[in-house]
């Protein structure tokens, strides 16, 4: 998954409505580096991320959208999709799925 990572530009998520909403489906853009910064071919990186993200247990009113990933690079998303979603720091995911596991073990 590393590779896919640096692969990116970006990682975004778009809510299908707002946040506070009861059921809120949600797609993943993955929107890559230049392509000679690629680190693996655009379709390796989805099915990594689709694989990852089919594998989450969806809770609390979040359910994945259809299609859960879109992949291209800046000139492939259109300005409300960008202006709609919200990036993702991987490294604070990261930090946060760590923080999460020693309270548990507290």
């Amino acid at each position: 998954m590393g590779k896919a990572l640096r692969s990116l530009a970006e990682l975004r998520v778009r809510p299908s409505n707002d946040w506070e909403a009861g059921d809120i489906r949600v797609q993943f853009f993955l929107i890559f580096e230049p392509k000679e910064k690629r680190i693996l071919e655009p379709a390796e990186i989805k099915e990594q991320f689709e694989s990852v993200l089919k594998g989450l247990p969806w809770q609390g009113g979040f359910l994945p959208d259809d299609p859960l990933v879109r992949i291209g690079d800046y000139d492939d998303f259109l300005a409300r999709d960008y202006v709609e979603s919200f990036p993702l720091d991987v490294n604070a995911l990261s930090f946060a799925a760590a923080y999460s596991q020693e309270q548990t073990q507290d």
